[in-house]
């Protein structure tokens, strides 16, 4: 049965039991917590005292976590980054002086034209840092609310309970082709851009319905994709070089112009404006340095 001792209360042990988790090894939980792995163990078996139920089991050279302690770690995570959120220093937060690494995770593509303005604003911030991914994770919604992704931009808003979700930018969908591009010499039909191979920035090697795609097939429409690539810098590339085109967000489309010598059709039918979504978890609602970066990624979005 459980020990009813104030042992169960220690939070130094749902720490240290978070870190194995996390490191799915005691010898590198231990270098990440500066302890030993010997103490490590030792906590680990006050935490199983406490709670009366194994958590790890020998596997190997190394241990396997039981369902008990798969079905607690979500909720151990969650409580320790509200704790950590509480005791944190509420008053007003000074960039200059500040030492805290952001983490972002931005659609691909959008990247570039978010992070080298951030990066103006903070150039005199030297004690921030920033990891940007626009890998999609495989659960960006876990990832927000276990602190391991600050703030999370997409195409698509969130409605899910404990989530914010503010529109940062609406932009109209436009054409992007080489300069002179053979089959556009007469302009742009409905009919021709849906016979126009295509190439589009996505994250993920398994297909998805894209917020363009979504669009068309509600106007009985349809294109071409032949090309799905990782990032902007090959499209843009394609683009320039090649008789391929790219249905982008306007912002996306004079970002390329700055860069190659590419040119910019209207679309001959009226498809819906792509909206741009900043979401996070809303424990962090009230977190000064969290405020801060919604309010610069916000103004720079709408600047876009």
């Amino acid at each position: 049965m459980p020990n009813n001792s104030d042992e169960r209360l220690d939070l130094n042990l749902l720490t240290i039991f978070d870190a194995v988790m996390a490191e799915n090894s005691v010898k590198q939980a231990a270098a990440r917590l500066n302890m030993n792995a010997p103490a490590v163990s030792q906590a680990l078996g006050r935490l199983r005292e406490a709670i009366g139920a194994e958590l790890f089991i020998r596997a190997g050279h190394g241990l396997r976590p039981t369902p008990r302690a798969i079905q607690m770690w979500p909720g151990v995570r969650s409580a320790l980054g509200l704790i950590k959120s509480v005791v944190s220093d509420s008053g007003a937060f000074d960039p200059m002086t500040a030492k805290s690494t952001v983490l972002l995770d931005l659609p691909p593509g959008t990247d570039a034209l978010v992070t080298p303005k951030l990066a103006m604003r903070v150039a005199n911030a030297p004690g921030l840092q920033f990891r940007i991914s626009s890998a999609r994770a495989i659960n960006v919604l876990n990832d927000l609310r276990f602190g391991d992704s600050w703030i999370a931009c997409d195409y698509r808003p969130v409605i899910e309970p404990g989530y914010r979700c503010e529109q940062v930018t609406e932009q109209d969908l436009v054409l992007v082709t080489r300069s002179q591009h053979p089959a556009l010499v007469h302009g742009l039909t409905a009919e021709l851009y849906q016979s126009l191979p295509q190439v589009v920035v996505a994250a993920v090697r398994v297909p998805t319905v894209l917020p363009v795609n979504e669009r068309l097939e509600a106007l009985g429409m349809k294109r071409v994709i032949r090309f799905t690539v990782p990032g902007l810098l090959s499209m843009l590339q394609m683009l320039a070089t090649l008789d391929l085109v790219a249905t982008l967000p306007l912002c996306t489309a004079r970002y390329m112009q700055t860069w190659a010598d590419v040119q910019v059709y209207e679309l001959p039918f009226d498809l819906p404006k792509v909206q741009f979504y900043m979401v996070w978890h809303e424990r962090f609602d009230t977190d000064p340095a969290h405020m801060w970066v919604r309010r610069n990624i916000a103004e720079i979005c709408a600047e876009l």
